[in-house]
């Protein structure tokens, strides 16, 4: 059986103290974090053109990153923790700006995988290395990963 402990690790730390334990990656349509004015520019409103085509291609990179991987989600929802297997077409038809998706967790990286509320691919893991081939999945759909 796969090792979830870093599940575990992860769902029990704040954001802030994601860095110390993980290594996160961030992947968007841009190599730097957008400025409210950036924003606006790109995305005017929710049923702007540039919103349906960046959900695509959003939506049709993560199923590439996780259609061949078994993935996990927590359901936190009742008094347990659980950890409980998911399928490819229970991801998101639709992303946009508004929603977050995730997260997804792929034991057999030991990484995370989310998809964020503004334009953001979030990947968590321990050793970037080890995570290469979604990396490169990623940039195969034109995401440049952040650089802080």
């Amino acid at each position: 059986m796969d090792d979830f402990s870093f599940v575990q690790e992860y769902w029990s730390l704040e954001d802030e103290e994601l860095n110390n334990c993980f290594q996160v990656i961030t992947f968007s349509l841009w190599d730097h974090w957008l400025s409210n004015e950036e924003f606006e520019k790109f995305f005017p409103d929710e049923s702007s053109k540039n919103n349906e085509i960046e959900s695509a291609r959003f939506i049709d990179a993560s199923k590439e990153i996780l259609e061949k991987e078994e993935f996990y989600i927590v359901d936190d929802s009742g008094d347990q923790f659980v950890i409980k297997k998911s399928k490819i077409d229970e991801l998101p038809s639709e992303y946009n700006f508004n929603l977050s998706s995730g997260p997804y967790f792929i034991p057999r990286l030991q990484m995370v995988y989310e998809l964020g509320y503004d334009y953001c691919i979030s990947i968590c893991c321990k050793n970037e290395s080890v995570v290469n081939e979604k990396l490169e999945i990623l940039r195969n759909f034109g995401l440049k990963k952040i650089m802080d």
